[in-house]
């Protein structure tokens, strides 16, 4: 019986951690031609927890920051020659791999330049749906 008991509390203090999905944020870097940027340091940060991770663009301009919980998120970007820039008030949903691409502007990078305006929810790298439904609507929900 206590074996029982304690294999239930294991499996109550584990299964949330297994439970919990994570998104991505992704991107290309380019500057004001269109040309990519490489080697651009990037560093993701959430607005709530202040908690940051730090990328680095390859030589396609491409970056990614894999396992982040869901939440608003601040991109900010900088390379030699560029001015720095930040995107901030990203929303990343529940298992999401949101695109957020940053144009850098000629300039220092002492100067910076803040880019508002919102990210599209649309993955194109997958053709999944994903919804979320809050208890209301589940309730609601008819049974044939």
């Amino acid at each position: 019986m206590i074996s029982i008991l304690r294999i239930a509390a294991v499996l109550f203090v584990f299964v949330p951690i297994w439970a919990q999905t994570n998104g991505n944020i992704s991107g290309y870097v380019k500057d004001p031609s269109g040309a990519v940027v490489g080697r651009a340091k990037i560093q993701v940060t959430n607005a709530l927890t202040g908690t940051s991770r730090n990328a680095l663009s390859d030589e396609t301009g491409f970056y990614q920051v894999l396992g982040l919980v869901s939440g608003i998120y601040a991109v900010e970007a900088e390379a030699t020659g560029f001015k720095r820039s930040k995107s901030p008030g990203l929303v990343l949903a529940v298992d999401a791999n949101l695109r957020a691409d940053v144009a850098l502007q000629l300039g220092q990078t002492s100067e910076s330049v803040e880019v508002s305006s919102t990210a599209t929810m649309v993955d194109t790298r997958s053709s999944q749906t994903v919804a979320s439904i809050d208890d209301r609507r589940l309730v609601d929900l008819p049974l044939n």
